[in-house]
């Protein structure tokens, strides 16, 4: 039942929110919904332990505030726009959360100011829009004279006393508060109307044209909006059951309004999500060093730009919703006022792109920026209003519902025959209804579709709010301001709509084909199969060499992994901020690796981490390349003699290749320090390093002509320096004859510092890899360059001669990256191998062995099934398998209670088992079993007491379990 739906909603609304935000506490940090709230009239309290840093960090020589420099133009200001309450309490808030967030060096009464301001009781600010430092200005002129009747603190009244000083006028003014804290409120409200109000309003004008309203998600993936995707899952789970939309005839066909609206709403969703996490930094920003002596940044353009693209994604919606009101009044004439006030509003924001490009100063344009995204999010649920009225008007028709006579018990009317609305689409419905046909006690008990005809003219109900003007003058009905009422963002309704549309939308799911996120892959049991003894055979190697296994979370704080992996950060996946804390998935092992030994004060480890990793590459699955994928990880970390622990990660990875035999392979080898020599000796300059080793690292993938031509035209770099990079990069082969040729006397890298410390490196290396007997592998090869920020020395990769899946296992040493998170160096060198690269080549082999044989791979270990031949023997099936399991032998006994003779063997065939135990009650009576070898057509009888020894020792002289199984599936 509907309503039943919108109760649970509010019951999980009414939990949502705290009525007083806390600032200034160590790791607060205030969202846009808390800027929302305060906006509103919620309390501000600064944290106690914050009044005590701020007071101790305060700079209590104070000079006097000329009032010509305060930046308060007073004259120009009765021209300018003043604020709303609401706008005005934000940019108050948005100018003392910088206060608060670090050292800023104002007195803790300003502060304190501030705060009482803030408060609920007190009077409203008046702050007309300007540049940064003329509404600072305003906001400080209205710190001392509060409302008469308070008593100040200490700290206030020295303030009221001595005045504001310059220092303390000057770090007010810092970044683009007013533009931030106007911007918070309009994106908070935004970004609830974009989620809930529009993809609700949108399906059922759908639903009142009978448009065609097909949106697969699929078909959005190539669309420059991520949310698209969702914006189209949301639609179709709106309209989900709905027999208008679609039609085999008639209808409005087509709409493109409605077609692109999951365009629209995924634009809008990501521009605001951009916008929003710009102002979230300008709102935990602190004042930056050299502040407290007015050396202040110029203000950024980077935040008129977003709330400006913003605004334009609202316009659209705008837009949107008045067209589609224009399409329902050439139904309903009765909608024609509905369409003109929305077209009117629409016209209005025009003229907003002129008045912002007009903004001259950096910080006056994103006010003025920041108001056009309030007034087009403001106008928003006006023309959404009338688009839902509209809609409702042509929907009551099309259902055929009829109002009760006055006086008379009210029936339950009859619907058009097969006429439903989509699932989404009756909540909204419901929604309307209560919001304007009747007062709650009238659904009780009835239909949820059971609704009288909507008035466009009025209504019995007017719910408590403000007036609302018609574009054209005059007061819109209060059909209108009822539903612009349930469609504020700033009231409960829609937050409580929202809750029970999501609510029915899980409950209802869309039937649709299932499909895979790009790049991942189901693994099925057989493949599973096959990566069991992969898995067994890597971590064997490792545990062979004494490393130890730890786990990290599969997501880590964001910053945690920034800024360690050059251009590849870009690929790094994002999580939603589920709680105040900005998280992704993590890249590789190597970097919670780094943050573990630094959080729990480790030096020395030798570890391994077998788990998946995540990527947002361009996947090619037939080359092992995906989005999410397993790495196996090896790492020696500590401070031990020169190369050691290298060589020792060099003789892993061949020993794994080996034992996997996949054979042949090459490991190329390369020195970080060695590489920036050769960049030096070419020219390159020092800032460009890490974007040249980028492109150089891209030389397995691409021919030099391609690599140079990024060198050049991307990055910038002359040519005739690349050409010398390109001299160098073609050096490659055993790693005595290139040592040999870079140590001669004269030759460049051997005259550069760093080139000469990594040959002589190299030089130790090479050594000790003889020692281990695996420097045949190796190639000493200039032309690697791993891409990773972190990489200090030596560095490496895996490839299989003849095979095209790229490297299979790559690493090097970083010793610098355990310091970036806690100061203290912990040197360190690792291994990572790609499990899906090494598993496409082994599997590829495997398969083609099979396919060879005449066989199948299988999908279990089992070895032996257990049979019986007659009825009720079943328990006894079950008392032998018991047996077998505690002895260690895979075993299966049918869960079927009597099957055939053909039967079992099919089983064991299917599945390639090697075994059959098979009894009737003659065996039962003599304590004995017949044991069948199906590979050999064979057939023993074993006593009962000797089963276990006998089979055991079959599936010795079996030698060990393979993955293939001789014959196809069932024909033996």
């Amino acid at each position: 039942h509907t309503k039943t739906r919108i109760e649970a909603g509010q019951e999980e609304f009414s939990a949502m929110g705290s009525p007083v935000l806390i600032v200034g506490g160590i790791g607060s940090v205030a969202t846009l919904a808390d800027v929302a709230r305060v906006a509103r009239g919620g309390a501000v309290q600064l944290d106690t332990a914050a009044s005590k840093r701020i007071d101790k960090q305060a700079d209590k020589k104070t000079e006097p505030l000329d009032p010509a420099a305060s930046g308060d133009d007073s004259a120009s200001r009765s021209q300018s726009r003043q604020l709303t309450k609401q706008q005005a309490r934000a940019a108050a808030l948005a100018h003392l959360l910088p206060l608060v967030n670090g050292s800023s060096g104002v007195r803790l009464g300003l502060v304190e100011l501030i705060v009482r301001q803030l408060a609920p009781e007190a009077q409203p600010l008046h702050v007309h829009a300007g540049s940064e430092a003329a509404m600072a200005a305003q906001i400080l002129a209205a710190a001392a004279p509060l409302s008469g009747g308070f008593q100040p603190t200490g700290p206030e009244q020295a303030v009221l006393s001595s005045g504001v000083s310059a220092a303390e006028a000057a770090t007010l003014k810092l970044g683009q508060s007013s533009a931030a804290g106007v911007a918070a409120l309009s994106i908070a409200d935004a970004q609830l109307l974009v989620a809930a109000a529009s993809p609700a309003v949108t399906a059922l004008s759908a639903e009142a044209l009978q448009a065609q309203a097909v949106f697969e998600p699929e078909e959005q993936t190539a669309a420059p909006p991520k949310s698209a995707v969702a914006a189209a899952a949301e639609l179709t789970g709106m309209l989900a059951g709905s027999s208008l939309v679609n039609p085999r005839k008639g209808g409005a066909g087509t709409v493109n309004e409605i077609a692109s609206a999951p365009q629209d709403l995924g634009w809008a969703s990501d521009s605001l999500a951009a916008a929003a996490t710009l102002v979230k930094a300008e709102l935990s920003a602190a004042p930056p060093p050299g502040a407290k002596q007015g050396r202040l940044p110029r203000p950024s353009r980077a935040l008129t730009a977003a709330l400006t693209r913003a605004a334009e994604a609202l316009s659209v919606l705008v837009a949107s919703s008045a067209a589609r009101s224009a399409l329902i009044a050439k139904q309903t004439p009765s909608a024609e006022e509905l369409a003109r006030d929305a077209g009117q509003v629409c016209a209005q924001l025009d003229e907003w792109p002129a008045t912002a490009a007009a903004a001259g100063r950096s910080d006056t344009a994103a006010v003025a920026a920041a108001l056009w995204l309030a007034d087009t999010a403001d106008a928003l649920p006006f023309v959404l209003a009338c688009e839902a009225l509209a809609a409702a008007d042509v929907l009551s028709d099309k259902l055929q519902v009829a109002p009760a006579a006055e006086g008379a018990k009210e029936k339950k009317p009859k619907k058009g025959a097969g006429v439903a609305l989509g699932k989404g689409c009756e909540v909204v419905w419901a929604a309307l209804k209560i919001a304007i046909s009747a007062p709650p006690s009238a659904v009780d008990g009835a239909d949820h579709l059971a609704i009288e005809r909507l008035s466009l003219k009025g209504s019995p109900m007017q719910k408590e709010g403000r007036a609302i003007s018609r574009p054209a003058g005059g007061e819109v009905s209060p059909a209108v301001q009822a539903v612009v009422q349930l469609l504020d963002p700033a009231q409960p309704d829609l937050q409580r709509l929202q809750l029970s549309v999501r609510a029915v939308l899980e409950a209802n799911q869309a039937a649709r084909k299932p499909k895979l996120p790009k790049g991942t892959r189901d693994l099925t049991p057989d493949q599973m199969m096959l990566r069991a003894p992969v898995l067994e055979c890597i971590s064997a190697v490792f545990r062979g060499h004494g490393a130890v296994s730890i786990q990290t979370p599969v997501f880590e704080l964001r910053e945690t992994l920034m800024g360690k992996y050059g251009e590849d950060s870009k690929l790094i996946y994002d999580l939603q901020d589920q709680g105040g804390e900005i998280l992704s998935l993590r890249y590789d092992l190597t970097v919670p690796f780094a943050r573990y030994l630094a959080l729990n004060g480790v030096s020395n480890i030798k570890r391994y981490h077998i788990a998946q990793v995540y990527r947002r590459d361009n996947p090619q699955m037939a080359r092992g390349r995906f989005r999410e994928f397993y790495q196996c990880d090896i790492d020696i970390a500590g401070a031990y003699p020169s190369m050691v622990p290298d060589a020792e990660i060099l003789q892993i990875v061949s020993q794994i290749l080996k034992e996997l035999k996949l054979e042949p392979f090459t490991i190329k080898l390369n020195h970080r320090r060695l590489l920036d020599a050769m960049l030096a000796v070419a020219g390159v300059p020092a800032q460009k390093f890490r974007p040249i080793c980028s492109a150089i690292d891209k030389l397995d993938k691409a021919p030099w002509e391609e690599v140079r031509q990024e060198m050049v035209v991307e990055k910038g770099l002359p040519e005739s320096v690349a050409d010398r990079i390109g001299e160098f990069v073609v050096l490659k082969g055993k790693p005595w004859d290139v040592l040999k040729t870079l140590q001669a006397e004269g030759h460049p890298l051997n005259q550069n510092p760093d080139g000469k410390a990594a040959l002589e490196e190299m030089q130790t290396l090479f050594g000790f890899v003889e020692a281990f007997g695996a420097l045949d592998h190796i190639s000493f090869d200039l032309s690697l360059a791993r891409g990773l920020d972190y990489y200090t020395g030596i560095i490496y990769e895996a490839v299989l001669d003849g095979e095209n899946v790229g490297s299979i296992a790559a690493g090097g040493r970083y010793d610098n990256l355990v310091g970036m998170f806690s100061g203290k160096q912990v040197p360190a060198v690792g291994i990572s191998v790609g499990l899906e690269r090494v598993f496409s080549v082994l599997e590829a082999r495997i398969r083609a062995q099979a396919a060879a044989q005449g066989g199948f791979v299988r999908t279990s270990a089992t070895q032996v099934v257990v049979c019986s031949l007659g009825s009720g023997l079943q328990p006894k099936r079950m008392e032998i398998a018991a047996t077998l399991w505690e002895s260690g032998i895979a075993a299966e006994y049918g869960y079927k209670a009597n099957m055939p003779f053909p039967g079992w063997i099919k089983l064991a065939t299917d599945a390639g088992i090697p075994f059959m135990v098979l009894f009737g009650n003659d065996e039962l009576s003599s304590g004995t079993v017949k044991l069948k070898t199906i590979a050999a057509n064979t057939e023993e009888t074993v006593k009962r007491e000797d089963l276990v020894a006998v089979l055991k020792e079959r599936i010795q002289q079996m030698g060990p379990a393979s993955a293939i199984a001789a014959g196809a599936p069932g024909t033996k």
